[in-house]
């Protein structure tokens, strides 16, 4: 095996470096709210937001926090942590593509990515109605189950 034959992957977002600044008021919801929120990263634990802030309504009544982690979900949900700053380390690192949760990704940032010759993979994505809808935003490969 050649080194050029190896694809690294890494989850490393910003969002839980802005989200941890809240403060651990707010990191006792993550588990439960996020679905790794134990983890380097955060994704909501359900691709629409009206099922997270019912979930959101039910475990927090502090409205400091849930105002926070209410933004936090619309964030990660419309791919806020998708930036020119993550397009610019990908290159920087001579990376090939960027891979991302499918239920965020937009296509102004596929767009973004294609025009920096970086492909774009999402995962995972198990239902080929969602396949269908990722080809046609433009992803260049999806992982599945």
């Amino acid at each position: 095996m050649n080194i050029s034959d190896l694809l690294v992957s890494s989850f490393n977002w910003e969002e839980l470096k802005s989200l941890r600044e809240t403060g651990p008021e707010a990191e006792k919801y993550f588990a439960e709210l996020f679905a790794y929120g134990n983890e380097d990263y955060m994704l909501p634990r359900f691709p629409d937001l009206t099922e997270n802030l019912v979930l959101l309504d039910k475990i927090c009544e502090d409205q400091k926090i849930h105002s926070l982690l209410k933004q936090e979900l619309k964030d990660c949900l419309n791919g806020r942590y998708y930036t020119d700053e993550l397009l610019d380390n990908a290159t920087a690192m001579n990376a090939t593509s960027v891979n991302l949760w499918y239920r965020t990704i937009v296509p102004e940032f596929i767009e973004k990515a294609h025009a920096r010759n970086l492909a774009v993979f999402v995962y995972t994505a198990n239902q080929p109605e969602e396949w269908k809808a990722l080809a046609e935003a433009g992803v260049d490969g999806i992982f599945t189950d």
